[in-house]
């Protein structure tokens, strides 16, 4: 099963998503960028997220969502496998995740056919 991978416009409101995830007890990753420079100041947060594709539900729905209704020109790009689009309004939020849903749907259905060969 593919991973769910959402990044977030303005990338200065990632730590806004990243409480909601956190409230939400969603599981994710978070890409991050070291310098090793001494003067650098270390860590980037890149507002690019990634979670289990089987963690797509009603919670991760609602907070992406939530997100994008809070601030006028809030945007998210969801990547999963084939599926790359942004949205930037909930009702797109809405239509992008139930299409993510179903090619997380049908990639479980393929993995189960996968196994469920007979041998002869």
């Amino acid at each position: 099963m593919s991973d769910l991978e959402i990044a977030v416009f303005p990338k200065e409101d990632a730590g806004e998503f990243r409480t909601i995830l956190k409230e939400q007890d969603i599981k994710y990753s978070e890409r991050m960028f070291f310098r090793d420079s001494v003067d650098s100041g270390g860590v980037t947060l890149l507002g690019e997220f990634t979670m289990m594709a089987n963690t797509l539900g009603p919670a991760v729905i609602g907070a992406i969502g939530g997100w994008v209704a809070a601030r006028q020109g809030r945007k998210v790009r969801v990547k999963m496998g084939d599926i790359e689009a942004e949205a930037g309004s909930v009702e797109q939020v809405k239509e992008l995740l139930a299409l993510v849903h179903q090619q997380s749907a049908s990639e479980a259905k393929g993995d189960d056919d996968e196994g469920s060969g007979s041998a002869q």
